[in-house]
């Protein structure tokens, strides 16, 4: 567990250990990124084409919306401009 986030790299085959293991290594092998704490399986997705809770789904369960380019200002989006995004409405 090279990011200290308690889950360790899956792709490292393993060593065995007839006790407890000490740090840096611990029971589980799930991590898809272990260089990062922020990623890992218990982690929450946030928008930003990241898979962060390692299920091979970047931003899965966010609310994604698409926003229309208004270029004349008159409340109505021009359908050949768009936007989808989970971050909010672009500037």
């Amino acid at each position: 567990d090279n990011d200290g986030d308690t889950y360790g790299d899956q792709l490292f085959a393993g060593t065995t250990f007839c006790y407890v293991p000490a740090a840096p290594y611990v029971l589980d092998n799930t991590d898809c990124n272990d260089a990062d704490a922020s990623i890992n399986p218990g982690a929450s997705e946030i928008c930003n084409a990241i898979d962060e809770d390692c299920d091979g789904i970047a931003d899965d369960g966010l609310t994604f919306t698409t926003y229309y380019a208004d270029a004349d200002g008159d409340t109505h989006g021009d359908v050949a401009v768009s936007t989808t995004t989970c971050d909010g409405a672009p500037m």
